[in-house]
């Protein structure tokens, strides 16, 4: 997207990033606010974006422990981090650096997923020796899937997972600084990234598991 001259702010700012969530350009901004109807579409997309994930939230389910089953309603993670709803209660910390990668601002496929959180043993290693305890049927995690998850977890029930500590997940945002998601404290879910070559003792893996229901919704 071509910067605005001069630099967007307030109100102009938070529907700048609503469209680049979702590939506009600051032309169609512009054009938005000043056509109330077109104004009133944009708000329409946002409040069903709302309740798409407030009605995916009943599908979380424990299969056993440390694995869990849910319907992924697919909304891109950019498009999760400007939901008033998610900073209304406090469950999204800002994280404005996404709006830069492509894989953020990627919606998928409604679809039941499966995830492994965390995988087991895999605290205190560095990314390379984490992936090696993954099964034949999984891999790393998307970001987008596992905060999908984690949001749909705390709406149902209040219950925010990885409270203390954090999981890697699949993207990295250049070489070695790899995505990790957590803790999940009080003010929101945390997104960033660190060395994936370091071993923490708090930083685990997550996982998608494959498996035979793995069908569209």
């Amino acid at each position: 997207m071509v910067p605005l001259d001069p630099p967007p702010s307030g109100i102009e700012r938070q529907w700048l990033d609503f469209f680049a969530a979702r590939g506009g350009t600051p032309a169609m901004l512009r054009q938005t606010m000043a056509d109330p109807d077109l104004m009133d579409r944009v708000i329409a997309v946002i409040q069903n974006d709302a309740r798409t994930l407030l009605e995916a939230a009943s599908s979380v389910h424990l299969v056993r422990e440390g694995l869990y089953e849910f319907v992924d309603p697919g909304l891109s993670l950019l498009a999760l981090t400007r939901l008033p709803l998610l900073q209304e209660r406090k469950l999204l910390r800002p994280c404005g650096w996404l709006a830069s990668h492509e894989w953020a601002r990627q919606a998928r496929p409604a679809r039941r997923r499966r995830l492994s959180l965390p995988v087991e043993g895999s605290f205190s290693l560095p990314f390379s020796e984490q992936v090696k305890l993954l099964a034949d049927n999984q891999r790393p995690i998307e970001t987008s899937v596992l905060v999908t998850f984690l949001l749909l977890r705390a709406l149902a029930d209040g219950t925010r997972l990885l409270h203390d500590h954090s999981v890697r997940t699949a993207e990295e945002v250049s070489h070695d600084l790899r995505v990790y998601v957590g803790p999940f404290g009080p003010e929101g879910l945390q997104i960033n990234y660190h060395h994936g070559s370091s071993a923490y003792g708090n930083v685990g893996l997550a996982a998608s598991t494959e498996w035979h229901r793995l069908d569209p919704v």
